[in-house]
């Protein structure tokens, strides 16, 4: 894959295929100069796609404008990025073999070429078969699409789980016994995903004990640049906890914006590893400088830039930087 690496989240990858395929082109539309971005991102860089942006995709109306998206999506042949959940242990597997000195890859990395190599290969033959025969993007969106009335209820998932957050913000309890019991959490969660990667790792190292793996994983908590992802997604989540108190989470408004709220999140396997990485507003404030400490360049977001057309030139900015420098 060429670089830089872009990940667009799914409103900016829409919000340039409204402005040509759904609305009439004026000439005169910020939006408009973004869908030429975007394909010059696909032919000098590495135009990213997700199975999050998939899941999003998926959830629009009409089908017929859905497949539309899809086949453009396919034709500016994007890489594939694993979404935060699937990256999570593969980063933290990179970290562990790095502090217990085993063999692994340089660094590591979400992205393939292949839609295959971020969900894994089928556990079938059949399985196999039918993601063969369902190659491009466009037939994938039609299968899943007809299927969507039995998918998981992913945005009632999400405004729950954040009604439950609003909740525990608003008993009171002082900062800094929040701030613990996070810090708690963090490491408790990291020792029980390393315990469930231990048996891949002693496969290599005969005599590799659990409580050494586990012991890996807790002096990674201290090392700043390790894991970033993992120190992203609770920054990002602490940071979404905090905005939750000034909302009334039996509103509408409420609803309606933290219903995507976990889509957001797992698209931050972008804003960890991508080069340039976009988002909407509450991401923007919950990454906060996240990004900046570890040398990236910032997130771009709509409202954060001023609006459509400042987002869009901040963009065009940021690709000509990388692409001059790469």
């Amino acid at each position: 894959m060429r670089p830089p690496i872009v990940y667009l989240d799914s409103s900016t990858l829409a919000d340039a295929f409204g402005a040509v395929h759904v609305h009439t082109p004026s000439g005169h539309s910020p939006y408009e100069k973004l869908y030429i971005l975007i394909g010059k991102v696909s032919a000098e860089g590495s135009l990213c796609y997700s199975t999050t942006h998939l899941e999003e995709l998926v959830e629009w109306d009409p089908v017929e404008r859905v497949i539309a998206f899809a086949e453009w999506i396919e034709s500016l042949e994007p890489v594939w990025c694993r979404s935060a959940d699937r990256a999570l242990d593969g980063e933290l597997q990179w970290w562990l073999r790095r502090e217990l000195g085993m063999s692994r890859s340089t660094e590591y990395s979400p992205f393939s070429e292949s839609f295959t190599g971020v969900i894994g290969a089928p556990s079938s033959p059949s399985g196999a078969a039918d993601l063969l025969a369902k190659h491009r993007l466009q037939d994938k969106v039609r299968d899943v699409y007809s299927r969507r009335a039995h998918l998981p209820d992913i945005k009632g998932f999400s405004t729950d789980a954040f009604r439950q957050l609003h909740r525990d913000r608003m008993r009171g309890y002082p900062p800094e016994l929040i701030e613990n019991v996070i810090s708690e959490r963090t490491v408790q969660g990291l020792g029980s995903r390393a315990r469930q990667l231990w048996p891949t790792l002693v496969a290599e190292r005969p005599g590799l004990s659990e409580a050494d793996v586990v012991n890996a994983s807790r002096a990674l908590v201290s090392q700043p640049e390790a894991i970033p992802l993992d120190r992203l997604m609770n920054r990002t989540l602490g940071g979404l906890a905090k905005q939750t108190t000034a909302q009334d989470a039996d509103s509408r408004a409420f609803r309606r914006r933290y219903r995507s709220a976990t889509h957001d999140i797992m698209h931050l396997t972008g804003a960890a590893y991508g080069d340039i990485f976009t988002c909407d507003r509450r991401i923007d404030e919950a990454i906060g400088n996240l990004r900046t400490d570890r040398g990236l360049l910032p997130q771009l977001s709509v409202r954060g830039e001023g609006g459509a057309a400042a987002f869009v030139e901040a963009l065009g900015q940021q690709f000509a930087h990388l692409t001059k420098t790469a």
